[in-house]
């Protein structure tokens, strides 16, 4: 992406023209009552005068304890470039959750539960994530790590 059609300028202040480049690769395997999936994507910034590279990972596992019930854990991992102006530190999640499926062996109607731990304290990262961020439960924090409950339902039709 190409300035004034992205979100890097969010990212990196002050820099008058901005590229933003994204990659991902994913691997993830499933058995007999049992799944494994892991993740990698980064972003490089160009904005000219700077050039930044932001990776992460996601390592996640599941398994079903009952035919309609799996229960699962995922960690989360944020490298955010040190040349980055103000704070960027790493950053982490760590998931554990359940799913329940109405029907066994189906995606069609699946109830989750999961609770989210960030160790770190967002504002150590404060140039790079913005608070609050509804879509991963973060609020602006000052004191340390946060904790959060969240559930969903989904339906396939």
């Amino acid at each position: 992406q190409q300035e004034g059609n992205d979100l890097a300028p969010l990212s990196v202040t002050g820099m008058p023209t901005t590229n933003l480049f994204l990659y991902s690769a994913d691997a993830g395997v499933e058995m007999d009552g049992w799944n494994a999936v892991a993740m990698f994507s980064g972003r490089v910034i160009d904005g000219g005068d700077q050039t930044l590279h932001d990776t992460a990972i996601v390592l996640q596992a599941g398994a079903f304890v009952s035919e309609r019930t799996e229960l699962f854990t995922r960690y989360e991992h944020l490298f955010f470039d040190s040349e980055r102006e103000g704070e960027s530190d790493d950053f982490d999640a760590v998931t554990v959750g359940a799913n329940w499926y109405l029907i066994p062996g189906s995606q069609a109607f699946r109830v989750t539960g999961e609770a989210r731990w960030f160790p770190e304290t967002a504002d150590d990262s404060a140039g790079v994530i913005p608070a609050p961020v509804s879509t991963v439960e973060l609020l602006p924090d000052r004191s340390g790590g946060q904790f959060a409950i969240v559930g969903q339902v989904q339906m396939l039709f």
